[in-house]
């Protein structure tokens, strides 16, 4: 989430976000569209109280038992839909390189960024949590969501291919 209240900010400061946790119930009677709705309500709750900044948040609710893990939350979801960044030079081109640290932030993550009128996907994981063939897995599946939902977001079966 943005933690930019002020869009006139853009030019002087890029990045500045922060980590919302959510947390709602997912069911196997649930539609992905009924799916959508708590999130949306989740996430309208959360803005309203964006002024507490995660460390605040952290601070407030780990117990000590946590502390070995990442506080309040395993799996990540990242969305950069905003304007590609990168150098504008006259004369020369230039790409996006995605650079990895060699460790994972969190258990899980998966991450789309906006490119070319389309999205980049990445999932990045835990490899004492996750297997190589779990992770793709993951990721087979995630690229599938999207159709599936477009198809009949009405749909409650898990088992049942949408």
């Amino acid at each position: 989430m943005s933690r930019r209240a002020n869009a006139g900010l853009d030019p002087v400061m890029d990045c500045l976000t922060d980590l919302m946790p959510l947390a709602f119930a997912v069911g196997a009677d649930l539609s992905f569209r009924d799916l959508v709705r708590s999130a949306r309500s989740e996430v309208l709750d959360l803005v309203r109280h964006r002024d507490v900044p995660f460390g605040e948040l952290v601070r407030r609710t780990a117990t000590a038992g946590q502390l070995g893990r990442f506080p309040l939350f395993q799996t990540v979801v990242q969305l950069n839909d905003g304007p590609e960044s990168g150098l504008n030079l006259p004369g020369a081109t230039a790409e996006r390189l995605y650079a990895h640290s060699g460790t994972a932030k969190f258990d899980l993550c998966i991450g789309l960024a906006a490119e070319n009128e389309a999205f980049r996907g990445f999932l990045d994981c835990a490899t004492d949590l996750y297997a190589p063939a779990t992770a793709r897995r993951i990721a087979d599946r995630y690229r599938t969501l999207p159709a599936s939902v477009l198809a009949d977001p009405a749909c409650r079966s898990p088992k049942r291919r949408c």
